[in-house]
């Protein structure tokens, strides 16, 4: 029987909110990404998580089953949002805040 994998999550921003949660779900959850919309910040790393741009994440969460997109600000939402190819469905939950998390 196999092992049941650790929900995947792409946080939707990189400040110090979003460091917390890395670290808070860092024992529970695999963290695929953050996001930036930071050109000094993309394709950096945070704890060993890679940065990328708000247009990259649908195509992130084809490629590694994201389960959820955790948003601080509707803010964060709208800029994945506007950069997603037209038509784009997330099969991604959107969670405001990790506190969604334990509701899944």
């Amino acid at each position: 029987m196999g092992r049941r994998r650790s929900p995947r999550v792409v946080l939707c921003g990189c400040d110090a909110r979003h460091y917390g949660w890395l670290r808070d779900l860092s024992a529970t959850h695999a963290v695929i990404a953050m996001v930036t919309e930071a050109p000094w910040q993309h394709a950096t790393r945070v704890e060993n998580v890679r940065l990328y741009y708000p247009s990259e994440v649908f195509s992130l969460c084809h490629r590694f089953e994201v389960d959820h997109l955790v948003y601080a600000t509707p803010a964060e939402r709208d800029a994945i949002e506007r950069a997603a190819p037209a038509g784009a469905v997330f099969a991604a939950h959107w969670c405001l805040g990790i506190e969604g998390l334990a509701a899944r």
